[in-house]
C-alpha cells in the first residue's frame, strides 16, 4: 500500500533499501557502488530469508498465517519485519564473503528471526518460549 506522499511509506521497506542498509552495516565498501550482479545475488539471499520465514515452525502455528511470496525485483517489499530481512541479508552476505563476521551475523539473524516469529505467535506479548511435543 503506497502513498502519493513520498515521505509516508508502507510498514515494510523495499528490498533495495534493506540491501543498502545491510551493506553499510557490513562496512566493506560504499553501498552506492553495488552492481546489477550484486543486486541479483541479494535477491537470491532475500528469497532464502523468505523461505526460512515461511517455514519457521513457530509461524506454522499462528492462526491465519499466510506464506510470503518470493521477491521478483529488488524494488519490492514483503511482509517480513525489516530487521529480519536485514539480518538475514547480512548473514548470507557475510557467509558468501567468507568473512570473519559470518558467525556473528548468523547468530544475530537466527536470534532475530526466532524473536520476531515468537512475537507474531504471542501477539507481541512477552511470554516465555515453551517446548511442545508434536506428532
Amino acid at each position: 500500500m503506497g502513498s502519493a506522499n513520498p515521505h509516508i511509506r508502507a510498514k515494510h521497506s523495499p528490498l533495495s533499501a534493506l540491501v543498502m542498509s545491510a551493506l553499510r552495516r557490513f562496512g566493506d565498501f560504499s553501498p552506492e557502488s553495488v552492481s546489477g550482479e550484486a543486486a541479483h545475488m541479494f535477491l537470491e539471499f532475500a528469497n532464502a530469508v523468505v523461505a526460512e520465514w515461511n517455514f519457521h515452525p513457530t509461524l506454522e502455528r499462528v492462526e491465519g498465517f499466510e506464506p510470503v511470496e518470493d521477491y521478483v525485483a529488488i524494488d519490492e517489499a514483503r511482509e517480513i519485519p525489516d530487521n529480519v530481512m536485514r539480518e538475514g541479508l547480512l548473514a548470507y552476505y557475510s557467509s558468501q564473503q567468507v568473512s570473519e563476521k559470518a558467525g556473528m551475523h548468523q547468530s544475530l539473524y537466527y536470534m532475530t528471526l526466532n524473536r520476531e516469529a515468537h512475537k507474531r505467535y504471542t501477539g507481541g506479548l512477552n511470554t516465555p518460549i515453551e517446548m511442545q511435543e508434536t506428532r
